[in-house]
């Protein structure tokens, strides 16, 4: 029993239509094309791409899966060695607060060891703000009366340190007894824990 459709189109070609029948047929007409093409853009378009971009997604993650996957222990332990050797290199350069943030005692040393004039202001000396979660930035004012050779000496001396020290300001001017008076101020950073 299956059903049959046959569509004779001559007989179409005798159908009449009055005026309004055949504005309906045109409104009918431009109604669904314009549902077709809303359905096509609006729905669509944009279902595909989001499939393409999942399918890319998981691409990706297969690959990095895969990758897991082929990752061997020895690998693992070798990074890991490397990520605690910088921590370890990090938590040097970077000492705990404590009753000496500033690392003065270190720059004193390294004054007096040279025969430099050291002054620093207390006043303007403050264990400073935390900028970054678990850091603190400490601020020292510092003045020394030394020559050029031992200041540049001074300088090399606390890049090779191994606490980060900072020199912001730095203003050269006549000493009163050395050639230069070397006004700046030293910034250190602490570990807050």
């Amino acid at each position: 029993m299956a059903l049959e459709l046959k569509f004779d189109l001559a007989k179409l070609k005798n159908i009449k239509l009055t005026k309004e029948q055949q504005q309906l047929v045109v409104l009918g007409v431009f109604l669904v094309g314009g549902g077709v093409y809303g359905y096509w853009n609006y729905l669509m378009v944009p279902l595909r791409q989001d499939q393409v971009k999942v399918e890319i997604e998981l691409k990706e993650e297969k690959g990095k899966l895969r990758k897991a996957k082929e990752f061997k222990p020895e690998a693992y332990e070798k990074r890991l060695a490397k990520v605690q050797e910088g921590i370890q290199f990090v938590s040097r350069r970077l000492p705990p607060v404590g009753d000496e943030p500033m690392g003065l005692q270190r720059l004193i040393t390294m004054t007096l060891e040279d025969g430099m004039e050291l002054g620093f202001n207390l006043a303007k000396s403050k264990p400073g703000r935390v900028e970054f979660p678990g850091f603190q930035k400490n601020i020292a004012a510092i003045t020394v009366d030394t020559d050029y050779h031992k200041l540049g000496r001074l300088f090399s001396k606390l890049s090779g340190e191994d606490i980060v020290y900072n020199i912001e300001g730095l203003k050269l001017t006549a000493g009163p007894q050395n050639p230069v008076r070397a006004t700046f101020t030293l910034v250190t950073y602490s570990q807050v824990k």
